[in-house]
This record gives C-alpha cells, sequence and structure tokens, in this order.
C-alpha cells in the first residue's frame, strides 16, 4: 500500500496534464467523452501493467533494466509498426496501441482484448510477485550479504 501511495504522489501531476490534455480533445471534438473514458481506462491498465512487472523485477531481486528498455522502446515500437502495417486488431494487444486507438477510434469489443488481458496480467503478476516477494527477497539477501560493489 505505501509503494502504490508513494507512485500516486510521484505520479499524479502527469495523470492531471493528461486527463487535461483528453478534455481538450474531448471539446475541440477530436475525441468522444466514451473515447476519453476507454483513454483513460487504457493508460491505467498501461500503468498497472508496468507498476506489476517491475514490482516482479524488485521482489526477485533483479535489475529491472532489460524491462524498462523493453516497456519503454521496444514495445511502442512493436505497436507503431503494427499501426504502419495497418493491421486491424493486432495494435489494441499492446498496452499502448490500445491507449491510442482508444483516442483515435470508436471502441470495439476486438480493441477491449488487449485492455481487458492486460489488466488480468497485472492483475496475476501482482498476486503471485507478492506472494513470493519476502521469500524471494530473502534469498536474494542471504545470497548477497555481505558483498561489496568494487565500482
Amino acid at each position: 500500500m505505501a509503494a502504490a501511495a508513494a507512485a500516486w504522489r510521484r505520479g499524479r501531476g502527469y495523470l492531471i496534464v493528461a486527463v487535461v490534455l483528453w478534455a481538450a480533445y474531448v471539446f475541440a471534438g477530436r475525441m468522444t467523452w466514451l473515447q476519453m473514458g476507454a483513454a483513460i481506462g487504457a493508460s491505467i491498465t498501461l500503468w498497472t501493467l508496468s507498476f506489476a512487472l517491475g514490482f516482479r523485477a524488485f521482489a526477485r531481486g533483479v535489475h529491472a533494466n532489460g524491462l524498462g528498455t523493453v516497456l519503454t522502446v521496444i514495445v511502442p515500437a512493436l505497436t507503431a509498426a503494427t499501426l504502419l502495417l495497418k493491421l486491424p486488431v493486432l495494435p489494441a494487444l499492446f498496452p499502448p496501441g490500445a491507449v491510442y486507438l482508444a483516442q483515435t477510434n470508436p471502441a470495439t469489443v476486438e480493441w477491449m482484448i488487449g485492455p481487458i488481458a492486460a489488466g488480468l496480467a497485472a492483475l496475476v503478476i501482482a498476486r503471485r510477485s507478492m506472494r513470493e516477494c519476502e521469500r524471494r527477497l530473502r534469498a536474494w539477501y542471504d545470497a548477497n550479504q555481505g558483498r561489496q560493489s568494487l565500482d
């Protein structure tokens, strides 16, 4: 719970800016209120999945540099590639694609598959990570206690 509170304190400004921009899109007639709601929901799912994956890495005592690269560079690049190839449903399966498509297209049943799958994955990953966190961190600490970095 403390981690969620800390994340909220750090990230609420970004959320406020995003909501203001989405509201501007609605008032400018670029998207509907329903699309704004879908974009907000998909964004929350994207954030939750990223947080759950990051927590999983922390709970295992591993560096998350590769995970960060995958989430911030590779997944958006794959999403952009599927958009450029004009593949109809595939971009929505990637969380960034679901956010983008929610803003540019009406929400459809096919679009909802991606955010629902990402939300379910986030729940499963977070629950499993929470259940295993203490045991894995204790094992990591036992293996690394007394080691000093020579950097």
